[in-house]
């Protein structure tokens, strides 16, 4: 990974991982893992507020939802607190990608 940033560890991007773990990089499926773990917990802690029925995820991210999406979803099932309990809501990508936030705001600024 650090290879594709030019050999300077501090310009690696999401880009380069996520091409990386395409390719089947175990290092940049294990940041994969983590990252997913981390976006999880941000989900889950939501959710033991608000209980929503969905979560749909955007912006840069959306451009690994291929990667993404396993392990966000497998990681909210095992943080996620009393899931016998509760319904647990859906986790998507956007379907806009990384233009859903864009797209919002200037259908937002139509409606104004």
């Amino acid at each position: 990974v650090v290879a594709m940033a030019g050999g300077d560890a501090e310009l690696v991007r999401g880009e380069h991982v996520q091409h990386a773990a395409r390719d089947g990089d175990p290092d940049a499926l294990a940041v994969v893992d983590e990252f997913g773990r981390w976006v999880a917990l941000g989900l889950v802690n939501l959710t033991n507020a608000l209980d929503p029925e969905r979560f749909v995820l955007g912006g840069g991210l959306a451009g690994g939802a291929d990667l993404y999406l396993g392990p966000i979803r497998r990681w909210f099932g095992e943080l996620l607190y009393s899931p016998e309990l509760r319904p647990h809501p859906s986790v998507v990508f956007a379907a806009l990608g990384e233009h859903a936030g864009a797209a919002g705001a200037a259908l937002l600024a139509e409606l104004s």
